[in-house]
């Protein structure tokens, strides 16, 4: 997930919400310079690529401990630099054995789970499947590494708000988000009540989505 800002401010709220793993700045910006002194000492693993008009930014941004400076405004140069971090950076976390998160999706339609295993496999989550309460249940049980749950409300038999109830009682650490296809407030803050991250609402907003596991993550 990418996102862009245009004022301090902003850029402080956001970097300190979402912690991104790469931050592209201009290095001559006020902007910059306040957003490196509020950052700077709480996201040392954030890496930082410039984007530098002159030598002389250029410098500016080597003493300042920038990790890549890219010349001008060539754009494809500023986004093979933010994957090659990002390749360096997930390559760290693996050699450390810190491998990525593990979600558990759990919904009992085979179509919806194939697009999210997809849409989520596609973004760096190693995925679980479940299509039913039980089954999650077991799964979580039999593997302690899963981080995190997408857990659907209708389920046959045991349904997803009695099955977060399990879970949470089993494991009050996990991390569990409620979807259904219909908004409903009563299950909204009894879902809520009972531990649940959160209550997303189907067809997913996969931003919205990618913005709550980033939060849970970190």
């Amino acid at each position: 997930m990418s996102f862009g800002t245009t004022s301090a401010d902003d850029s402080i709220r956001s970097v300190g919400l979402l912690q991104p793993e790469v931050l592209v700045i201009d290095p001559t910006s006020e902007e910059c310079s306040a957003l490196l002194s509020n950052v700077g000492t709480s996201s040392r693993s954030m890496r930082l690529v410039a984007i530098a008009e002159s030598e002389a930014a250029a410098e500016r941004s080597r003493e300042m401990g920038i990790d890549e400076v890219i010349m001008g405004d060539d754009a494809m140069a500023v986004v093979e630099a933010v994957l090659s971090l990002l390749d360096e950076r997930h390559a760290s976390l693996l050699k450390r054995g810190e491998g990525p998160p593990r979600i558990l999706i759990v919904d009992d339609e085979p179509d919806i789970l194939k697009i999210l295993a997809e849409a989520l496999t596609f973004r760096g989550y190693d995925v679980r499947l479940a299509s039913s309460g039980d089954e999650a249940l077991d799964i979580v049980e039999r593997e302690d590494s899963i981080n995190m749950v997408l857990l659907d409300v209708i389920l046959p038999g045991r349904s997803g708000v009695e099955t977060l109830k399990e879970l949470k009682k089993r494991h009050p650490q996990l991390a569990v988000i409620l979807m259904s296809a219909v908004s409903d407030s009563h299950v909204a803050h009894h879902a809520r009540r009972l531990g649940a991250f959160d209550y997303i609402l189907k067809p997913l907003d996969y931003d919205q989505l990618e913005l709550l596991l980033f939060r849970i993550s970190l």
